[in-house]
């Protein structure tokens, strides 16, 4: 049986938050293009700075999100170094790269049209791989049971939306 979704193997492990990153600029850039094009900078400049922040940006929440991560995991037990939490996470990446630039190309739609459905069931579904994989890279790395790798990333999600909509609260 072929299995459809396979994490990225370790020794390439830190491609998957690169090309996260990119893919998040590529949708951020699409998606503010007009803005881009109004900027008084040189096309490729102004690419060039989209890529470098979007990818620095998503590099900061893949450290950010292993921390969490490795602290939940902790909690239920588990004993990996935090180098190991943060390469299983960018080795189930590859998932996200279609969500990536789904995320800022819905969030700019704003109006509801078969685009902006497609755009909301492409995000739905690279994320959704994205678990698929991470729960089964934790369980490895681990020794997690599915529940205890399933609870893992519900602590790591609820934590992150908390502080998310606490951050938000402040603005």
């Amino acid at each position: 049986m072929v299995k459809l979704l396979r994490p990225l193997p370790y020794p390439v492990a830190g491609i998957g938050v690169l090309v996260l990153g990119i893919m998040w600029s590529l949708g951020s850039g699409l998606a503010n293009w007009d803005q881009l094009q109004a900027a008084e900078l040189p096309m490729v400049t102004t690419l060039l700075l989209v890529t470098v922040g979007g990818t620095l940006t998503v590099a900061g929440v893949w450290f950010g999100v292993s921390a969490v991560g490795w602290a939940m995991g902790r909690l239920l037990g588990g004993k990996a170094r935090f180098v190991k939490v943060l390469f299983a996470i960018s080795t189930a990446a590859p998932p996200l790269w279609l969500a990536a630039p789904a995320v800022p190309l819905t969030l700019a739609a704003g109006a509801s049209t078969p685009a902006h459905l497609l755009l909301i069931l492409m995000g739905a579904a690279g994320v959704l791989g994205f678990m698929v994989l991470l729960v089964a890279e934790l369980r490895e790395l681990e020794g997690f049971s599915r529940l205890q790798a399933w609870g893992w990333a519900a602590l790591t999600i609820v934590f992150c939306a908390s502080f998310l909509s606490l951050q938000n609260a402040s603005l």
